[in-house]
C-alpha cells in the first residue's frame, strides 16, 4: 500500500512537471526565429549628421525604418562614429564652422545598412539585398548642407558616397554655383545661385513628404529658417521630381529625374569635402552637413 501510494505521488508530480513545461516553452517552430519590430515598414535608410561642436568633428549616424504615411517607425540609437573618421590634411575653425581649404578632407567608415536594417524590419529588401533597386516616389532621399563657398572656381565636393551610390557636389565659377547630386539612374543639376558670402542653407531631395516626416522625427533642418520648404517639398516634389530649396532667400526649384536607383547596403567608405574620383577638394566653410538616403526597394 506505501509503494502503490509513493508510486502515484512519483507520478502526479511528473505530470505537473510536464505541464508547467507545456506551459512555458514557446511551440518548437518558433524558437530561433527572427522577431520583427515593425511590420508595418516599407522603406529603411540611414541618415549621418556633421557638426563641428568645441572645433572638433562630430560625426554621427543613425538607421530608421519607416511606412507610406510616410512617417519614421523606429530608429536605432544614434551612434557617433567620429572615431571610425581621419581628418587628412588641417581643419581650421571659425567658431562651430569648419574652414576647408581645398587640401584638407574627412574620410568616415560607415555601418552597413542591411545589417542595421535587420535588426529594426528584417523583411525588407534593404534588410536582405547587397544592392537594392529604390522606388524614387516611394523612397527618402535627402543631402542638406550650411556653408559658404569660397569665390574661387572650384568643383567642391560636399559628400562622396559613391560607395553607396550617390554623390553631392556645388560646382562654382567663382560667382555662381549649381548643386549636383549625382545617383546611378542619373544626375540633378540646379540653375545657377549666387555665391554670397553669408553664406547658403541648401536642401535637395525626392519624395519631399519623407522629407519632412524625417526632418521633423529627427529635428534635423532646424538651419532651414523659412518654414515654406515644407510645403514645398510636401506639394511640389513627388513622383520622380527631385527638388531644391536654398535660402535666403527661400526658393523652391524642381525637376523630373529619372526614376529607380541604386543604393548599396554594404559597410562603405564616404567622404566630406572630397571626390574620390577626381582628387578634388572643398574650398570654403562647412557649418552642418546632413545626408539622408533610403530605399523601398522594388
Amino acid at each position: 500500500m506505501t509503494t502503490h501510494t509513493h508510486k502515484s505521488s512519483q507520478w502526479l508530480t511528473i505530470i505537473i512537471l510536464f505541464g508547467i513545461l507545456c506551459i512555458t516553452l514557446p511551440p518548437i517552430s518558433v524558437i530561433g526565429q527572427t522577431t520583427n519590430p515593425n511590420p508595418d515598414a516599407t522603406w529603411a535608410a540611414w541618415g549621418l549628421a556633421v557638426e563641428f561642436p568645441n572645433q572638433q568633428p562630430r560625426v554621427r549616424f543613425a538607421t530608421y525604418v519607416g511606412d507610406d504615411t510616410p512617417k519614421v517607425l523606429d530608429s536605432t540609437p544614434l551612434q557617433d562614429i567620429t572615431g571610425d573618421c581621419t581628418v587628412h590634411g588641417t581643419l581650421t575653425y571659425a567658431g562651430e564652422s569648419a574652414i576647408f581649404d581645398g587640401n584638407t578632407y574627412i574620410e568616415c567608415e560607415i555601418p552597413s545598412l542591411r545589417t542595421e536594417a535587420k535588426s529594426l524590419a528584417p523583411h525588407l529588401a534593404v534588410a536582405n539585398l547587397q544592392a537594392c533597386d529604390c522606388l524614387p516616389d516611394q523612397s527618402p532621399f535627402w543631402v542638406s548642407a550650411d556653408l559658404t563657398l569660397e569665390s574661387v572656381a572650384a568643383s567642391n565636393p560636399i559628400f562622396d558616397a559613391s560607395e553607396v551610390g550617390f554623390t553631392f557636389d556645388l560646382p562654382s565659377n567663382g560667382a555662381n554655383a549649381k548643386t549636383r547630386v549625382t545617383q546611378s539612374s542619373g544626375t540633378f543639376l540646379s540653375p545657377p545661385w549666387t555665391v554670397d558670402a553669408a553664406g547658403k542653407r541648401i536642401l535637395a531631395g525626392r519624395y519631399g513628404s519623407s522629407v519632412v516626416a524625417i526632418a521633423d522625427y529627427f529635428n534635423g533642418l532646424q538651419y532651414l529658417t523659412d518654414p515654406n520648404w515644407k510645403a514645398y517639398f510636401t506639394n511640389q516634389v513627388t513622383g520622380n521630381m527631385m527638388g531644391q530649396w536654398i535660402e535666403s532667400p527661400g526658393a523652391g526649384w524642381r525637376t523630373p529625374v529619372a526614376p529607380n536607383y541604386t543604393l548599396n547596403t554594404n559597410e562603405a567608405t564616404v567622404y566630406i569635402g572630397y571626390d574620390a574620383a577626381t582628387g578634388s577638394m572643398f574650398n570654403g566653410t562647412l557649418n552642418k552637413l546632413r545626408i539622408d538616403p533610403g530605399c523601398k526597394g522594388s
